[in-house]
C-alpha cells in the first residue's frame, strides 16, 4: 500500500493587527485607572497609591513578559501589561509600590508559564484568556494576602 502525502502550499497569515492590539491595550490601561484608582469614589491617598501601583505592576509585567519570551515584541508587551493589570487589581490600594513590582513580575512569570503549558498540552484558549485573567487573578489574590 502506497502512502499518499498532500503538501499544502497555503501560507499562514497573522490574524493580529498590531495597531489594534496596542490601541486596545492603551484603552484598557486608561480605563483601569478609573477602575482601580477611582474605586474609592473620592480623591484619597489610597486612590493615588492604587493608580501608582496599577502603572508599576502593568509596566513591570509588560517588560517581564517581553524578557521571558526572548523577543522584543509589542504584542508580548501588551499581553504582559494586561496580565499586570489583572494581577494588581485585588491589592492595588492596599500594597506598597515596591510590592506592585513583585506583583508584576510574579504575575507575568506564572501566567507566561501557563501560556507555554497550554501550548504544550494543545489546549484551545483563544487570546490566552485563562492564563492572563484566570491565573493572573488567582495570583493577584494570593499576593494580596501576602503583601497587604
Amino acid at each position: 500500500m502506497k502512502k499518499i502525502s498532500v503538501k499544502s502550499e497555503h501560507k499562514v497569515q497573522s490574524r493580529v493587527n498590531i495597531t489594534n492590539v496596542f490601541l486596545g491595550t492603551a484603552i484598557l490601561w486608561f480605563g483601569w485607572f478609573g477602575f482601580n484608582g477611582g474605586s474609592s469614589l473620592n480623591a484619597t491617598p489610597r486612590g493615588v497609591v492604587a493608580a501608582l501601583n496599577t502603572t508599576l505592576a502593568a509596566s513591570t509585567s509588560g517588560l517581564s513578559w517581553v524578557l521571558l519570551s526572548g523577543k522584543w515584541s509589542s504584542t508580548a508587551f501588551c499581553s504582559g501589561v494586561v496580565t499586570g493589570l489583572v494581577v494588581i487589581t485585588p491589592g492595588s490600594g492596599f500594597v506598597t509600590p515596591w510590592a506592585s513590582l513583585v506583583f508584576g513580575f510574579v504575575g507575568a512569570a506564572i501566567s507566561f508559564g501557563v501560556v507555554k503549558l497550554k501550548k504544550y498540552l494543545m489546549f484551545d484558549d483563544t487570546l490566552d484568556t485563562f492564563a492572563v485573567h484566570g491565573v493572573g487573578g488567582f495570583v493577584g489574590n494570593i499576593l494580596t494576602g501576602i503583601f497587604a
